[in-house]
Formats: structure tokens, sequence, C-alpha cells
């Protein structure tokens, strides 16, 4: 059993999942990654875990634009769970416009970061997920 904190990136792009899994990796934070490709399975994957890798979840990375289930409508649903109503949440998506920030924030994400397009840049970003992480 591991006690390392996990991750839940939730991207229908499986480009996206691989770069964003290995700028995490290139934190040098000794986390474990799930990735989920579309909110329906992101829903499954959370119902699934164990409570205790439910107390390791720490953090979820959403992309907005997706099939199936939208991250606005998975953000929707996670923020009604008892179990992870206070689960941190960062929308990850190549939206920059002011509403969709401000509707994702309303409906309870902690923050908004444009995808950078380049990986020395995400890397850099992605730093930003240690405040989350570390304890």
């Amino acid at each position: 059993m591991s006690d390392r904190p996990l991750v839940l990136i939730v991207d229908d792009n499986p480009g996206d999942v691989d770069l964003i899994s290995l700028a995490l990796e290139d934190t040098a934070i000794p986390l474990e990654v799930v990735c989920a490709y579309d909110g329906k399975e992101a829903v499954r994957v959370l119902e699934a875990m164990s409570p205790v890798d439910r107390r390791r979840c720490r953090l979820v990375l959403l992309d907005l634009n997706m099939p199936r289930m939208s991250g606005r409508d998975f953000l929707a649903w996670l923020r009604q769970q008892a179990a992870f109503k206070h689960l941190p949440v960062i929308i990850l998506t190549s939206s920059t416009l002011p509403a969709e920030k401000a509707e994702c924030l309303a409906l309870g994400a902690n923050d908004y970061w444009f995808k950078e397009p380049k990986y020395d840049l995400l890397q850099r970003q992605v730093v930003g997920v240690r405040r989350y992480l570390v304890a």
C-alpha cells in the first residue's frame, strides 16, 4: 500500500495526458498518477477508489471540453459528493475565455490554468501543483 499523494488527470487527449503525467513526474514529488479520458470515466475511477486511495487523492487536473461528460459537468458532480466536495481541482484547458474561467471558479474549481503548448512551459506550470501535494 502506497502513501504517496494521488493525482487524477481527466483529459480526453492521450497526448496531453502523457505530457501532463511526464511534467508531474519531472517535479520530483513522489506521487501516483491516475488517468481518466472523460468525466464519466473519472466518476467511475473515484467511486471505485478504496477509502485509503480516496484520502491519498489530493488533486484533480481537469480538462473542460470532453465527450460524454464535460469537465464542467464533472466538476458540478464532484462538488455534490461528500467524499470529494473539498478535493482541489485545477482546470487545465486550452480555453482562455474569461467567462469560462469565471464559470469554473463559481462551480468550485480551485484554479484555472491555460494548457501551455510547449513542454518546458507546461513543466514550469505544473510545479504549481506542489502546494496541493506537499504537506
